[in-house]
């Protein structure tokens, strides 16, 4: 999984390079930028209790940029999907939140959908690649128990998580009224615990995100 990240990313890279060298005498200037965007999300949580593995799930949102010749600021608002699962040190740890039938040496499956809000500056580098780092800020919406190993009103993760983010945009097509299509890639870091079951061990979100988009 890592190889074929690190693969797509080289590809999205390269391929930027060779429109940028292909339409340096294009201006994109000032310019509101409007659009949607569909993508997946690569998640893990980084810590004690959980398998560190990247597993694949859906993203999705909106995104309104305020561009300048070199400079911009990007605001998005996107629904994304995560799925972890424990490892067998979780019911040692955390046994006391179990409930009464679970099984202990069990892993569990857990997925919750959060809203995201991703504030970011655009560096452009050419017309056509532009560098994205920034603060985002994510909102739980919903947890799934999947195995159902928890006690019912017992939350695990904390609401309310900070990361930092940075990636690449990549956008196809010309200036004008009609619509510009996009690709990009972004790594993106929890900067926060967000274990709400005690603080004997840190646990933080970590993802890359591969996006297709369109704007206008």
């Amino acid at each position: 999984m890592k190889r074929t990240l690190f693969f797509t990313l080289l590809a999205i890279f390269i391929t930027t390079i060779s429109f940028g060298q292909k339409k340096t005498k294009e201006k994109y200037g000032y310019d509101i930028h409007v659009g949607a965007k569909v993508g997946l999300n690569f998640n893990q949580i980084k810590g004690k209790s959980w398998q560190e593995e990247y597993r694949t799930n859906p993203t999705a949102g909106l995104f309104l940029a305020l561009n300048g010749h070199t400079l911009g600021i990007q605001i998005e608002g996107l629904w994304t999907m995560n799925t972890v699962v424990s490892d067998t040190s979780f019911a040692g740890l955390y046994n006391q939140y179990f409930k009464a039938s679970a099984d202990s040496l069990a892993t569990g499956k857990f997925t919750f959908h959060s809203f995201s809000v991703p504030v970011l500056l655009n560096i452009k580098l050419n017309q056509i690649l532009w560098v994205q780092v920034g603060p985002q800020y994510n909102s739980l919406l919903k947890v799934l128990d999947n195995d159902n190993l928890i006690a019912n009103g017992r939350t695990i993760f904390r609401d309310g998580e900070l990361s930092f983010v940075g990636g690449v945009w990549l956008n196809v097509g010309r200036v004008g009224p009609l619509p510009k299509f996009n690709l990009g890639g972004r790594f993106i870091a929890g900067l926060n615990n967000i274990n709400e079951l005690g603080d004997q061990t840190k646990w933080r979100n970590q993802s890359v995100q591969l996006h297709i988009g369109i704007g206008f």
